[in-house]
């Protein structure tokens, strides 16, 4: 199912998906011509079912509740 993007280029976030190769490096390239964090291209493949949950997770932003 696809989302809707605001922070992505649509056409440029398939054109991306539809190779496949998502590597950290690849995923950091498509970010930054996007002009967005890396985490918001991962956490969209993983809300996607692209890649697992578990991959490039530590690269995500957490916050800690104070």
């Amino acid at each position: 199912m696809a989302y809707p993007s605001i922070l992505l280029d649509e056409k440029e976030y398939q054109d991306f998906v539809n190779k496949g190769n998502f590597t950290y490096k690849n995923i950091e390239e498509l970010a930054q011509n996007n002009n967005v964090k890396p985490f918001i291209v991962i956490g969209r493949l993983q809300k996607e079912k692209h890649i697992p949950w578990n991959i490039f997770s530590r690269k995500k932003v957490r916050y800690k509740w104070a």
